[in-house]
C-alpha cells in the first residue's frame, strides 16, 4: 500500500474520497469474499494527531444496520487503538447535516486534577 502513491499519482488522491482498499488475491482465498469484505468495510488510518474520522453508514440505510455499524465500529476502532479504551478519548457521531453529537466521552478524573492544584 505504501508503494501506492507514487505509482497512481497525485490526481488520484486529490480528492479525499479516494482510497484505495486493500484486498488479499494471494494463495488460495476466495477472489469474491474477499472483494465483498473490502467492499463492505472501511478504513481506519490513525494519525499522529488526537482525532480520526471514520465513515460507518450511507443515506439510504435502516437505522438497526447503521447502528449495528456503530457498535461494530466501535469494537474495532478499540482494538487498533493503543491502549485500547484507555486510548480514547471520545466518540463523536456526525451525519451529513448536523453536528457532532457525542456517544462516549472519557472525562478527566476530578481528584488527579485536585491533587494537581493543591500542589
Amino acid at each position: 500500500m505504501n508503494l501506492l502513491p507514487g505509482l497512481l499519482g497525485k490526481q488520484f488522491y486529490k480528492k479525499k474520497r479516494k482510497v484505495p482498499v486493500p484486498v488479499d488475491l494471494r494463495g488460495n482465498s476466495n477472489w469474491k469474499e474477499e472483494i465483498e469484505r473490502a467492499c463492505s468495510s472501511t478504513l481506519l488510518c490513525l494519525g499522529s494527531g488526537t482525532c480520526s474520522v471514520l465513515k460507518i453508514g450511507r443515506g439510504g440505510m435502516e437505522n438497526g444496520e447503521v447502528m449495528e455499524n456503530v457498535l461494530a465500529a466501535i469494537d474495532g476502532i478499540i482494538e487498533f487503538v493503543p491502549k485500547k479504551l484507555n486510548g480514547v478519548r471520545a466518540f463523536h457521531l456526525k451525519f451529513s447535516d448536523s453536528l457532532a453529537l457525542p456517544v462516549y466521552e472519557d472525562l478527566p478524573d476530578q481528584s488527579a486534577n485536585t491533587e494537581k492544584k493543591k500542589k
